[in-house]
């Protein structure tokens, strides 16, 4: 998890947010309604469900596979 508390790891992922909020609601001329907002929330949700589908079918003979270490469950709390 070092290198996501980095300066550089900070500004890698969340000026991207932030530039694409920008370019959506300011510069893009989309309507963007609250409503909106609930849409990120739900894809991440989706993404873990399926991360956690796949994470016994990517590879049937070494266990399980996960993406990212925090999805990972078989290493209990150790990780969080």
């Amino acid at each position: 998890t070092e290198p996501f508390k980095t300066f550089y790891g900070l500004i890698t992922h969340n000026c991207n947010v932030l530039f694409v909020a920008i370019e959506v609601c300011l510069l893009g001329g989309l309507p963007v309604e609250l409503s909106h907002f609930a849409v990120g929330p739900l894809v991440g949700l989706v993404y873990v469900l399926f991360s956690w589908w796949m994470s016994t079918r990517w590879d049937r003979d070494n266990g399980p596979q996960f993406l990212y270490f925090f999805l990972d469950t078989t290493l209990g709390w150790s990780t969080t």
